[in-house]
């Protein structure tokens, strides 16, 4: 048998062997946060396996709760200073732009936006199932904000002609989807 497989046969004892008291130590500290837990208990078992050779055998369960702990710990406090990013954002919002609303019609606003966005694409979703070329010919000139010459040119078309399908276009959504609720 090679040195490493020796290895490898040592550490998936002491693995399978230590394993649930890690993970039990890891769920006390974290709160029973099942996700936590099993990051503190891959990060340990990692730091087990990139050190192995290091650590003395007698000591190993020791080592193995105590290393356990302080990367709770350490995960914990790493975790508590995370802000996340839709938090941020609202956040930032609010800073960065001046509203003379309070916090609860910011995140109204924030919302409504939200749903508009969707059902933006609801529309475009449509017009792409009634006439592609309307779609693309909207797409290009409202959404990507090309210059309509070019759309026109990629199109292979004048721009007499586009102006055209863009009229039909807008008129087809006009009458499809114009409702007050989103036109705010």
């Amino acid at each position: 048998m090679s040195f490493q497989n020796k290895n490898k046969k040592e550490f998936e004892n002491v693995y399978h062997k230590n394993k649930f008291n890690v993970y039990r130590i890891a769920m006390d500290y974290s709160g029973s946060h099942k996700e936590s837990a099993e990051e503190i208990f891959q990060e340990v078992f990692l730091k087990l396996y990139t050190h192995f050779d290091t650590v003395d055998e007698e000591y190993m369960a020791a080592w193995l709760v105590t290393t356990t702990k302080n990367t709770a710990i350490n995960y914990m406090k790493k975790r508590a200073r995370e802000c996340p990013k839709a938090d941020i954002e609202l956040f930032s919002d609010l800073h960065l732009k001046e509203y003379a609303e309070s916090a609860e019609e910011h995140v109204f606003h924030k919302i409504l936006q939200k749903e508009k966005v969707g059902y933006g694409w609801t529309i475009l979703d449509a017009l792409y199932e009634e006439n592609e070329n309307w779609y693309e010919a909207i797409t290009m000139v409202y959404c990507m904000e090309r210059k309509q010459k070019d759309v026109a040119e990629s199109m292979g078309i004048s721009i007499q002609a586009l102006t055209g399908v863009l009229y039909r276009a807008r008129k087809w959504v006009k009458i499809h989807y114009n409702s007050d609720d989103y036109t705010k």
